[in-house]
């Protein structure tokens, strides 16, 4: 269990998937995350379950219903996949004071 941890930066070559089994057990595991960065976008892949299905397996992480305040996805563009992903993203995250998008003009959007 990740206790003390605050803050999560997740980059590689590609858009995460937010059905990854090792991101959703790393979230779930961080229940006082209040920041969460994905620098190479988001996606939810099309074979996932429904999106309020591929949440599941985090039985509602603690972070999500209680710390998780800001949320960054860089590279964003507004597809399908990066629509879904952050559609399932909102319907969790309830303390979610700010969303920042960042495609070539960085976007905010409080909720």
């Amino acid at each position: 269990m990740f206790e003390n941890l605050k803050q999560i930066e997740v980059f590689g070559l590609e858009a995460v998937d937010f059905a990854c089994r090792g991101l959703l057990n790393m979230l779930q595991n961080s229940p006082h995350l209040e920041s969460l960065h994905l620098l190479q976008g988001v996606r939810l892949s099309t074979n996932s379950e429904e999106v309020d299905k591929v949440f599941d397996p985090v039985p509602s992480p603690a972070c999500f219903l209680t710390h998780l305040k800001t949320v960054k996805l860089s590279k964003f563009n507004g597809t399908e996949e990066e629509l879904r992903a952050v559609k399932g993203l909102l319907q969790i995250a309830r303390v979610l004071e700010k969303l920042w998008l960042n495609s070539n003009d960085e976007t905010r959007i409080d909720p």
